[in-house]
């Protein structure tokens, strides 16, 4: 008798820590602008907190490639998604405990999202490799990828107002 996909392949895992991590970066987005707001920030502040989490992406992009390349596919996004949801974490505890401060706020997610797209660019570069293993479509699997994306905006975005 022949196991299913799931069971076959790293596929499973690979687009439940997508969800995960998606969802993650979702309500650090939504959650950062009513964290600075609550806390008396002003709209320069809301600026600066939104350069923080853009600014990483933007550096991370290129250099995700190479990270890729040097240590490889699985660790960097291992690594990547550990770091982020330490960063996530601290955010979170911090905040409960109202011990955070602007600054502390800014670098804890400007470090939070540095190795993002790192982390999505070695996921989809393993997906190939993944459904050779699984033996389905790679089509059908991009769709999965594809679907964790809008699955975890939809997760997400109300998680990041509740927090």
């Amino acid at each position: 008798m022949t196991r299913p996909w799931h069971e076959r392949s790293g596929l499973l895992p690979l687009v439940v820590g997508h969800v995960l991590s998606r969802t993650g970066n979702v309500v650090v987005q939504f959650s950062v602008p009513f964290v600075v707001l609550a806390t008396g920030g002003d709209a320069v502040q809301l600026g600066l907190a939104s350069a923080a989490a853009t600014l990483p992406v933007l550096l991370g992009g290129p250099l995700g490639g190479v990270l890729v390349d040097r240590i490889g596919r699985v660790r960097s996004a291992v690594i990547a998604d550990v770091v982020s949801g330490v960063m996530i974490t601290v955010l979170g505890v911090l905040g409960l405990a109202g011990s955070i401060n602007f600054t502390l706020l800014l670098g804890l997610v400007f470090l939070g999202g540095l190795l993002d797209a790192p982390g999505e660019t070695a996921r989809q570069v393993l997906l190939p490799s993944i459904v050779g293993q699984a033996k389905i479509p790679l089509e059908r699997a991009v769709g999965f990828l594809d679907a964790t994306n809008r699955a975890s905006v939809l997760l997400g975005a109300p998680l990041g107002r509740v927090s």
